[in-house]
């Protein structure tokens, strides 16, 4: 390279020389400076690293966290504040826990807390990674139970390999013991809701249920909740005036307590409950579900007449009783005495006396006492009173007496004081220890001889003890002395007395069923007293919850079994006569046959094993079959259905008309219907021929009534147009001509107006039976519309008009229709008011497969023996104004929609009009 550029000359050489020299101090100084940025930069970082080192220190010492840090082989390093603390580590052992190492993680018993991660934690140690223990028990150095979250991650050198493994560890003991008792406390709840022994239940508005108890299925006869929410809804189980007034009630006030509710289901094992029901609404107050909470009242309810019929009886056994008894009203007055009462105090409480203001009781100084306590619901007892009601009144006989005197109150059903009840014992003659002897036995003797059910009190190894009055008169004869229960041969034989003895020593009732009993059967010489009981058995325990004694209730049913045979031999009789009456019998469960008399078989033509192979409704004409089930389920239902003629086919295809009626019976205690048809086929034959004939004459009147009303039309036109031209005529002349022309103008305008009436009269007449298409009418909102119409049209505001419609009442009837019908009765009522107060009343509701309609108005009643002409065409009571065609339309339109106008008679003589039209649409 040298020799070409030595070819250049000297001086381009230092020229090059030069350039790369300039070249070289700049790159000297370049790095240079560069030298003394890195250093500054170094010295920077050494800086910033000391205080981050400094803030992680802070920031680790500080954190609530347990943090401590172990070489690879498990030997603690370091740990903060929060770590010491956490684990009770005092100085005498820190020492031991920093020289510990984990002899290559082989685990003593302090990591025993770590028995089940001990593999993950030595993968940390060996190779690396993190463990997240979510949640551990352990125990501390002071023996304490916690729980802690761990979490383990390794820190490894340039290499890979494990140099370090932090540890944080998390003090969870309060969130945990939170947790459990969370736990714990809806289980509880939980418990608590299942065997709460009430039903409760939440709903959707329209009774579907969206939860509720096992005590609320069970109430109800199900298996489990979730197949109550399956079958049932809320208000599928009571009345419809139930659930009205309950849901009127929500909506008005968000809740109902206590009502009583009567359920109509007859197969489920509750009828009554009692209930308190919610509302929970939002923000517009709409209802968005219902929860409630329903209690068994129906053992209450059918004990209730019971009651009723025991007081003539409880007030015979106060007449009766041996103790001298006087009843006081609630502020203490004299009310009711037994001749016992009258003789030991030879009178009776004056009517200012009050036993709350008794001078002798409040002697005593336990007048407030004895107040307070029969005000609270509680007995009172007077022991060892001396009295003498001559104190009390010097007029009555002075007649000092010692008496025992038991006070106690009958409360109400709001638990307030009704009556006051004492019961007198005179022990005037005792001595203090024998009267307090006598006065527990008394009270003893009083709640057992007192009570009509038949009881008797044995021990708890069955020997007898003594029984009321209403057991010897139940079996004539008290058991011998010997005598015990459980070796009874007749009880025996009904329950297995081991499992009788085990029930009773822990505490549970035992309930016997219905048996013959007769004391006789036992020992030959007790009377012959054959007796159906049943009885119920109820240990009394001692304060240490022993067994001590046992309690028997009898009740005597030999009567109800009699009644049962009374039944079947009434059931027989009832067969007797159905086998030979002229009217076909049949008992059905939704057509499934349980019984029918020979008449019905001669009726159907059929044999009775092939009806039992058929459902009842098949012999029915096709037709009409569909009517017939839906009237077999309305009664089914309960409710009640008119006897209504159907056709039925016999086994040879013939069509024979029958009047059916029917009623709900208990056949074999299964709910059936008992119906009766008899056979009206002849008198059926008899009216389609009288239907006929009428049929044709209602064609002869129906063409000549359309004649006449065309002709006259015709001719009344051109009067009501001439009259009308007249009109404008005089209108232009003299004023008192005027007048006196329009006077006889207008006379001849409302005879020919009333003619044009009369015509349209007849031409609708003529037309009733033109096909028109039929309505669908909420029959409230079109009477509401259709009387201030009314009102107008015919100026009748001094007409009091009476509504009382179902909303549920809607009709299948063509509009024009059903104006004639409210226009044709209505105005003949308005013409026969004479009264002052004018009254039309208008009611309608369903009644089984019909509407139901009434027409009702106060006016001068149609004479009786007109009464069946009124529905005649063209005969009228008002010859001078009247068609007599308006009821006729009414009869004519009724009988279009297959149902019935009849005109009643009522109690007060006002006229009363009574339209049934079906429920189901015709199919025209």
């Amino acid at each position: 390279m040298l020799i070409p550029l030595i070819a250049f000359g000297s001086e381009y050489l230092l020229q090059i020389m030069i350039i790369l020299l300039i070249i070289l101090i700049v790159l000297v100084t370049v790095l240079f400076r560069e030298r003394r940025i890195i250093q500054s930069t170094l010295r920077q970082k050494v800086v910033e690293s000391s205080a981050v080192e400094k803030l992680n220190a802070t920031v680790i010492e500080q954190s609530p966290i347990g943090i401590s840090v172990r070489d690879k082989n498990g030997k603690l390093l370091k740990y903060n504040q929060a770590w010491y603390s956490f684990w009770h580590i005092t100085d005498e052992n820190l020492t031991d826990y920093l020289e510990r190492e984990r002899e290559k993680l082989q685990f003593d018993d302090r990591d025993d807390y770590l028995r089940d991660w001990k593999q993950e934690v030595k993968k940390v140690y060996t190779k690396g990674g993190q463990l997240h223990i979510p949640e551990i028990k352990v125990i501390d150095n002071k023996q304490n139970e916690k729980w802690i979250s761990h979490y383990f991650y390794s820190i490894t050198d340039e290499n890979g390999s494990v140099e370090k493994v932090v540890i944080l560890t998390e003090d969870i003991t309060k969130r945990k013991k939170y947790e459990i008792a969370l736990s714990e406390s809806e289980e509880k709840y939980r418990s608590l809701l299942e065997n709460l022994p009430v039903g409760i239940y939440r709903t959707k508005p329209d009774g579907t249920y969206l939860s509720i108890n096992k005590k609320m299925a069970s109430m109800y006869g199900y298996e489990s909740p979730e197949e109550m929410m399956e079958k049932d809804k809320l208000f599928d189980n009571m009345t419809k005036q139930d659930h009205d007034k309950i849901m009127s009630e929500l909506h008005k006030t968000g809740k109902i307590d206590d009502v009583e509710v009567h359920m109509t289901k007859r197969e489920m094992p509750v009828q009554w409950v009692l209930g308190s029901i919610k509302a929970v609404k939002d923000n517009t107050g709409s209802i968005t579900y219902i929860e409630g909470i329903d209690i068994d009242i129906t053992e209450k309810k059918y004990t209730e007449l019971a009651l009723q019929k025991e007081q003539q009886t409880l007030q015979q056994v106060i007449e009766l009783n041996p103790y001298a008894i006087c009843i006081f009203d609630r502020f203490g007055r004299y009310y009711q005495a037994n001749k016992v009462f009258n003789d030991l105090f030879k009178a009776v409480p004056s009517a200012d006396y009050s036993i709350f203001d008794d001078k002798i009781i409040d002697k005593l100084g336990v007048a407030e006492e004895f107040k307070n306590t029969i005000h609270q619901g509680d007995t009172y007892h007077f022991n060892d009173l001396e009295y003498n009601t001559n104190k009390l009144d010097p007029s009555l006989p002075d007649n000092p007496m010692i008496l025992h005197i038991i006070s106690f109150p009958i409360m109400n059903e709001n638990n307030n004081l009704e009556f006051v009840i004492h019961m007198y014992e005179n022990i005037t003659e005792k001595k203090r220890i024998e009267r307090e002897l006598a006065r527990e036995r008394k009270t003893l003797n009083n709640i057992i001889d007192l009570n009509p059910y038949p009881i008797t009190i044995a021990t708890a190894n069955g020997q007898y003890l003594r029984g009321n009055k209403a057991f010897l008169d139940l079996f004539k004869i008290p058991p011998p002395p010997d005598y015990n229960f459980y070796t009874d041969p007749i009880a025996s034989e009904v329950y297995d007395m081991d499992t009788l003895k085990s029930k009773l020593a822990k505490g549970e009732s035992i309930s016997f069923p219905p048996m013959q009993y007769n004391t006789h059967d036992i020992n030959p010489e007790f009377p012959d007293n054959p007796l159906t009981i049943e009885m119920m058995m109820f240990p009394l325990m001692n304060d240490n919850n022993e067994f001590e004694y046992v309690v028997n209730m009898f009740a005597d049913v030999t009567e109800r079994n009699k009644a049962i045979a009374n039944l079947k031999e009434s059931e027989e009789k009832f067969r007797t006569f159905a086998e030979k009456t002229s009217a076909a019998i049949f008992i059905h469960t939704d057509g499934r046959i349980k019984y029918v008399n020979p008449e019905a078989l001669r009726l159907c033509g059929y044999t009775y094993e092939e009806l039992k192979q058929m459902s009842l409704y098949d012999i029915f004409d096709p037709k009409y079959k569909e009517m017939v089930i839906q009237k077999g389920n309305t009664r089914m239902n309960g409710a009640d259905v008119p006897s209504y003629e159907t056709p039925i086919l016999n086994k040879n295809g013939e069509e024979v008309w029958v009047i059916v009626t029917g009623g709900l019976i208990d056949y074999n205690g299964e709910k059936s219907i008992l119906g009766t048809a008899f056979d009206i086929s002849a008198k059926k034959k008899a009216e389609q021929e009288l239907f006929r004939m009428q049929k044709e004459r209602y064609s002869q009147i129906k063409e000549i009534a359309g004649g006449v009303a065309h002709e006259i039309y015709n001719s009344l036109f051109p009067a009501v147009s001439s009259i009308d031209k007249l009109k404008q005529r005089l209108a232009e002349k003299n004023i008192d001509e005027v007048e006196r022309n329009l006077k006889l103008i207008n006379l001849t305008d409302k005879a020919v107006t009333r003619a044009i009436h009369m015509t349209e009269l007849v031409t609708e007449f003529s037309k009733l039976e033109t096909q028109q298409e039929m309505n669908e009418i909420n029959f409230a909102n079109y009477v509401e519309a259709y009387i201030n119409r009314f009102k107008y049209e015919h100026k009748v505001n001094d007409v009091k008009f009476i509504v009382d419609i179902d909303d549920r009442v809607v009709l299948n009837i063509h509009e024009n229709h059903l104006y004639s019908l409210l226009y044709n009765i209505m105005s003949n009522a308005v013409d026969s008011f004479e009264n002052d107060e004018k009254i039309i009343e208008v009611s309608a509701k369903r009644n089984g497969s019909y509407h139901k309609i009434i027409l009702r108005n106060n006016g001068v009643p149609i004479p009786e023996d007109i009464r069946e002409k009124i529905f005649d065409p063209f005969y009228s009571t008002k010859p001078k104004s009247g068609t007599g065609l308006g009821l006729a339309i009414c009869k004519k339109i009724i009988e279009i929609y297959k149902g019935e106008l009849t005109l009643q008679a009522t109690i007060d003589k006002n006229t009363e009009f009574v339209i049934l039209l079906p429920i189901e649409p015709l199919n025209h």
